[in-house]
């Protein structure tokens, strides 16, 4: 029974994840761990002296196809939540911190509209989201997220980025516009994903990451190193009755394990470094507070599923 479902929410996720070429991650669920590190101030607000920060992270996400034919094309329905725990320590943190400060968390819910390609076109798809409080009755207003970009495969390119004429590989073109209460953020973002028969893989997107990998012919097993940024975004109540957004990303050095378990779903742990730098944004956009921590050890762990395309 758990093996139809899971297959299903994949294969819709196959069209609506952001990675690339001929496999493709669906739904995940996340749980992370980062070790206690020293946090640093910015070139705006209060610089700490003594504050320092462990955190843990959950994340989960589901893609459910909607089977009717729209306008040429099919949506998928998507949600999001990310949550996470983090304890403050230090003189500085003796004053104490908002529950948003020490517990944030936010929820999405958004649609991706993929249209129909031909053959030999490139796979266009367009993502809206909204993110904020699972709460309507809070003050902070919501963020909202618009995705357009275009998968194209490298045999339909007018020049090849790969080894082999046997690999498989694919570019990514995407453009990403978020909209927070009194400020916009672009994201520019092109990628390439090359994958050898041998079972080696190079996954490179300028600002995001950069993998080098191996899985064995049968793809029950892989390994996978290099680095990865990741961004943050938290509505936020910074205490005295002050909503805003925490917005930025965390930076990874990492090396991974991914296992197949049964049809789609996979599980993975992942080990190494990370390094954060966030913003603190007021109600109106202005940022009052700037803040980045020193690298500490991480590991992270996730049931995920990820599907073979055409």
């Amino acid at each position: 029974m758990l093996k139809p479902i899971l297959t299903s929410f994949a294969a819709a996720a196959a069209l609506a994840s952001p990675a690339l070429a001929r496999t493709v991650k669906g739904p995940v669920l996340t749980y992370e761990q980062d070790g206690k590190t020293a946090v640093e101030g910015g070139d705006k607000g209060v610089k700490p002296k003594d504050l320092a920060v462990a955190r843990k992270r959950y994340e989960m996400n589901l893609l459910v196809p909607i089977k009717a034919q729209v306008a040429g094309g099919m949506f998928v329905v998507k949600a999001d939540l990310f949550k996470e725990r983090r304890d403050y320590s230090g003189a500085d943190a003796a004053g104490g911190q908002s529950v948003d400060v020490k517990n944030p968390n936010v929820a999405g819910m958004g649609a991706v509209f993929l249209p129909h390609a031909s053959e030999g076109a490139p796979k266009f798809f367009a993502v809206v989201e909204r993110y904020g409080y699972l709460s309507v009755s809070r003050k902070t207003k919501p963020m909202g997220e618009y995705i357009i970009a275009a998968d194209v495969a490298d045999d339909d390119m007018p020049f090849h980025l790969k080894f082999n004429p046997s690999d498989e590989a694919e570019s990514r073109f995407l453009v990403r516009l978020r909209r927070f209460p009194g400020f916009d953020k672009w994201l520019f973002y092109v990628g390439h994903k090359i994958e050898t028969k041998s079972g080696f893989s190079i996954d490179g997107a300028f600002p995001s990451h950069l993998l080098l990998g191996w899985q064995t012919a049968d793809a029950a097993w892989k390994v996978y190193a290099g680095g990865r940024a990741v961004s943050r975004e938290y509505p936020m109540d910074f205490g005295a009755d002050r909503p805003g957004w925490i917005e930025g990303f965390t930076a990874y050095g990492l090396t991974g394990v991914r296992r197949a378990l049964t049809g789609p779903l996979f599980a993975s742990l992942e080990g190494g470094v990370q390094k954060e730098w966030h913003d603190w944004h007021d109600i109106h956009g202005k940022i009052v507070q700037q803040y980045e921590t020193k690298w500490a050890p991480s590991v992270r762990a996730a049931l995920e599923t990820w599907v073979q395309t055409p």
